[in-house]
């Protein structure tokens, strides 16, 4: 493996990995059990409604939602919706021969 796989992929995987601890364990919100349920139901999923309806219920702003097609930042708050698709394209120097 060369240093420019490592810094193209494996380094903003574990910088977004230490990102995503640090927000979980500092940011506001419950610091209890319930943290530790919404990490797992966002591990497993829910249905976007239901989603945004916990996320209501907790006075969240938005959710996000994930699926083969795109990503979506649904608010809980009213209908505004922010789509994007994914883009997947081989790494040319990965392509063999």
């Amino acid at each position: 493996m060369d240093f420019a796989t490592i810094r193209r992929v494996w380094l903003p995987l574990i910088i977004a990995s230490v990102a995503t601890g640090y927000i979980f364990k500092t940011a506001p919100g419950p610091h209890d059990w319930m943290r530790w349920l919404g990490l797992v139901l966002a591990l497993i999923g829910i249905a976007e409604a239901d989603a945004v309806a916990l996320g209501a219920e907790f006075k969240q702003e938005a959710i996000f939602a994930f699926n083969r097609a795109n990503r979506r930042v649904v608010s809980c708050t009213d209908t505004r919706v922010e789509t994007t698709g994914w883009s997947s394209e081989p790494d040319p120097g990965s392509i063999p021969g």
